[in-house]
Parts: C-alpha cells; sequence; structure tokens
C-alpha cells in the first residue's frame, strides 16, 4: 500500500528537510495526498534513543566513542582581519581545532570546535576556554575581546546501526548514524539519506517501486557510511592531532592532494566528482 501518512521522529534539520520534500511531492486525483506528522527533537522529547533500543535491543548503535574531548564555541569574533575565510582547520598536537563562519558581516559570528583534555567537566573546560583561546586564535584574543555566544562540550562517535530499515520504519541520518564534525560528513550524509528516502518513498507512491526498494535505501546508505563517511571523517580527526604540524605538508597525501588542487583546476574538477559518489537516486 502506497505511503499516505509519514511520522518523522526527532525532526533536526534533515527530518525538516525530509517533510518538505513529501510535503511539495506533486499528486494527482487518482493518489491520495501524503500526510506528514513531526515530532521536533528540539521540544526535549527526542524519541531516537528510545527507537533504536525498541528495534535493536542492547546493540542499538554498535560503534566507538573517541577518547578526545571536543568542545564547540560559538563567539563574535573578527577573524576576517587575519584573513580567515568561511573555514580552516588547524593542525597541533595540543590546539587542534577548526574555525567556521556562522555568520556575517556586518557583525562576524564563528564556531571554534577544538579538542581538549579528557575528563575535565563542563564547568572545568568553560573555565579554560579564555586560556585555550588566548593560545590558539589569531591575535591570542583575551576576555573582552570576543563575545561567547555558545559553549557545548561533547563527546563525538563513529556509530551505526545495524539496519536502516525495520519494517515501517525507516532510519536516517544521525537517528541511523554518528561521525566525528571534522569535515562536515555528518551534515552531509545525512541530507543525502533524505535525498535517498524521499526517492523512495515518492516512487513507492507513484507505482514506480514497491516496498523492497526500501531495503535497498538501508543497504546503500549503510554501505555509504561504511566505505566512505567512517573511514574519511576519521582520518579527517586524526589528521587535526595525530601528525607533526611542521611536516603534514610533506607527509600527509590529502594536504598534498589539496595543495596542487589549488593550482591545479582538472584535478579540482576530479575532487568534485569525488564528492558525487556519496549520492545515489533510487528511482527515475
Amino acid at each position: 500500500m502506497p505511503p499516505t501518512n509519514i511520522i518523522i521522529s526527532g525532526a533536526g534539520p534533515s527530518g525538516l528537510l525530509l517533510a518538505l520534500l513529501l510535503a511539495r511531492h506533486p499528486t494527482s486525483p487518482q493518489k491520495d495526498p501524503i500526510t506528514i506528522t513531526l515530532f521536533d527533537a528540539a521540544s526535549g522529547l527526542d524519541p531516537r534513543p528510545a527507537v533504536r533500543r525498541k528495534l535493536f535491543g542492547e546493540k542499538a548503535f554498535p560503534g566507538r566513542t573517541w577518547d578526545e574531548q571536543i568542545v564547540a564555541a560559538n563567539v563574535y569574533y573578527d577573524f576576517t582581519r587575519w584573513g580567515y575565510t568561511d573555514i580552516q582547520f588547524f593542525i597541533h598536537p595540543e590546539h587542534w581545532h577548526m574555525v567556521a563562519r556562522l555568520a556575517g558581516p556586518p557583525k562576524e559570528y564563528w564556531r571554534v570546535s577544538y579538542g581538549e583534555r579528557s575528563g575535565l567537566s563542563h564547568d572545568e573546560l568553560l573555565e579554560r576556554l579564555p586560556a585555550k583561546f588566548a593560545a590558539m586564535l589569531p591575535g591570542n584574543p583575551q576576555p573582552g575581546d570576543y563575545e561567547l555566544a555558545g559553549f557545548s562540550p561533547y563527546r563525538v562517535h563513529q556509530r551505526l546501526a545495524p539496519s536502516m530499515r525495520v519494517g515501517r520504519i525507516m532510519l536516517a541520518a544521525d537517528a541511523a548514524h554518528l561521525c566525528n564534525p571534522f569535515g562536515g560528513l555528518g551534515l552531509t550524509g545525512g541530507i543525502v539519506d533524505v535525498g535517498g528516502l524521499y526517492d523512495c518513498l515518492a516512487g513507492i507512491h507513484d507505482g514506480l517501486a514497491d516496498e523492497s526498494i526500501l531495503d535497498i535505501y538501508s543497504d546503500v546508505r549503510r554501505r555509504m557510511w561504511t566505505d566512505i563517511v567512517d573511514p574519511v571523517s576519521s582520518d579527517n580527526i586524526r589528521r587535526l592531532f595525530g601528525q607533526d604540524p611542521d611536516r603534514a605538508a610533506e607527509t600527509d597525501d590529502f594536504i598534498k592532494l589539496i595543495n596542487v588542487a589549488e593550482k591545479d583546476e582538472r584535478v579540482r574538477d576530479e575532487l568534485r566528482a569525488v564528492s558525487a559518489i556519496l549520492c545515489l537516486f533510487f528511482v527515475p
């Protein structure tokens, strides 16, 4: 029976995108419209962990947790004075970090994600922030030179659900898999999940496919995480703290490739083409 009533639980950005795609899907007098119900994860009633436990028991989310402590801080600070662009990564054995623009100009709003010592409390990490900023950010800023708008310590994981389909329940994005944030593959993989799941649901609704395509969705998206997202994102985070920053341009194959791509348009095109392998359209 074609899906006409779809419930999206834990609807963060990926869930909202799926709802938007389904809501805009063309219908006809011969087919029932798709009805969408959203449960917002931001409400504090995030059902995703409970759903995974119900579906898969104690092995609901196999994988690993990184030993490294991550802190995400949102700050108002003018990094452009030092030539910063939208995103940059810094290799260092202690002060490894990423700086990404969230908004601006006129007022520059940035995300600074950095590594910290494990085993510290929230208050201890917050107390250490001024010294970390002074050590690793341009201009060696002191409190008062920037405005701290957000502070979120968290642990990062590499985890994948045993399946992304159980009967009529489908998993996508963070409900199905997690990875560390360096390189943006968690968000990217979630968006591609949603595109693929929409293809499948729309194809079933329109009579172009049967429900077995949902098993293909699960197999393909899990394989993409295993073969691409997990190893590439893991290399991304290790790259920041696991090598000599003074020799990285000579010894790190990926950084060498990026340096070549800066000067060679053909190599840049090849890198853009590689990014497309995360995508797969499930129905014509």
